[in-house]
């Protein structure tokens, strides 16, 4: 984000990879649901969780740029890192089973939509916007979404 603020060239790894993106307060709201069910009842929860994406989420690193790119005021720019660089999985995913089963959560932000607040977000930043005030806006957002 810092390349695209500055409207640089960013390098990217592996733009064909596969991963599974997510907007940050769809896990932070899991951490909030097991805090509660810690709090109440901690032996029972007292354990390790995933809080990852729907599967329509995983997309291509360059459909992502692509997508970003789309909204992004001016567009952004990128190119293929040629680098080379130690093994990496071309296709990630967490299970999240657990968490939807045992706790009730769900992600609640499709790509799209979190793509567009994520651009959104960065655009105030970008404006010198109160951020505290967009970030606030943001959860108040999300709070309503089913």
């Amino acid at each position: 984000m810092k390349g695209i603020l500055k409207n640089e060239s960013i390098k990217i790894r592996n733009p064909n990879f596969v991963r599974h993106w997510q907007h940050v307060l769809d896990p932070l709201n899991g951490y909030m649901i097991l805090a509660e069910k810690l709090w109440n009842n901690e032996e029972n929860y007292s354990e390790s969780w995933n809080f990852g994406p729907i599967d329509n989420n995983a997309k291509p690193v360059s459909w992502m740029l692509d997508k970003f790119n789309e909204y992004w005021e001016n567009g952004i720019n990128w190119q293929q890192d040629t680098n080379e660089f130690n093994h990496e999985n071309n296709f990630l995913k967490l299970d999240s089973t657990k968490s939807k089963t045992r706790l009730g959560w769900i992600s609640k932000i499709d790509l799209e939509l979190a793509i567009k607040l994520i651009v959104d977000w960065y655009l105030e930043f970008k404006n010198e916007s109160n951020m505290n005030k967009i970030t606030k806006k943001q959860i108040q957002f999300f709070s309503k979404l089913k």
